[in-house]
C-alpha cells in the first residue's frame, strides 16, 4: 500500500517532464488525443466496412441464375434469382428479405418484388395474400377451375412492422362458390 501511495506522490508532483500535464489528469488533452486517433483510424475502418458489405457475385440457390434477392429466412438457400424470389414468397410472404441493387444491400417489403427491365434490376409493387390456410375443398368441380386473387385489403401487425396485405379470395369458375377467410379462420 505504501508503494502505491508513493508512487501516486510522485506522479502529482512531477506532471510530466515537459511541465505540461499528462492525459490522464486533462480531459481535454485526452479528447484531443482520442481524436487523433480516430483520424489515423478512420480510412482504415472505413474501408473494412466497405468490404464487409460487398455484395458477392452469387447464382440462385435453385437454379443457375444470377441471384439478385437474399432472404434470411430460406436458410441455407438464401440467395434467390427474380423468378424463384417470386415463387417461392408467394407462400412465403412474410420473409425477411435484401435486394443486392446497385451492389448493396436494401431490405424490401413483402408487397415489392424485383424484376429486370432494360437490362438492369428495378422495384416494383405487388399484391400479396394474408397466409392462411386454406379449405381442403372449395366445391365438388376440378380443382383446376378454381382460382385465387387478391380480396379485402388488411394491415396486419406483428412484432417485425406493419405489413399491407390482402385476404386471399378462392372461387370457381364453373358454379361461382368463393372462399375467403372469416374471423375464425384467422385467430
Amino acid at each position: 500500500m505504501n508503494k502505491l501511495q508513493d508512487i501516486l506522490q510522485t506522479s502529482e508532483d512531477n506532471p510530466d517532464a515537459s511541465g505540461h500535464p499528462s492525459t490522464s489528469t486533462s480531459w481535454g488533452l485526452r479528447q484531443s488525443a482520442a481524436q487523433d486517433e480516430w483520424r489515423k483510424a478512420r480510412s482504415h475502418h472505413l474501408s473494412c466496412l466497405l468490404f464487409c458489405n460487398v455484395v458477392p457475385e452469387k447464382n440462385c440457390s435453385h437454379c443457375t441464375s444470377p441471384a439478385i434477392i437474399r432472404c434470411r429466412d430460406c436458410m441455407p438457400e438464401e440467395w434467390l434469382c427474380t423468378e424463384c424470389d417470386i415463387h417461392i414468397h408467394k407462400k412465403h410472404t412474410l420473409h425477411n428479405r435484401e435486394s443486392c441493387i446497385g451492389g448493396i444491400y436494401k431490405p424490401i417489403e413483402p408487397t415489392v418484388c424485383c424484376v429486370k427491365q432494360n437490362g438492369g434490376y428495378t422495384l416494383v409493387n405487388q399484391v400479396c395474400l394474408l397466409p392462411t390456410v386454406r379449405p381442403v375443398q372449395l366445391c365438388t368441380c376440378d380443382p383446376a377451375t378454381i382460382t385465387e386473387s387478391a380480396g379485402r385489403a388488411i394491415i396486419m401487425v406483428c412484432i417485425n412492422g406493419q405489413y399491407d396485405l390482402h385476404l386471399p379470395n378462392l372461387s370457381c369458375k364453373l358454379c361461382l362458390t368463393q372462399w375467403t377467410p372469416d374471423m375464425s379462420d384467422l385467430i
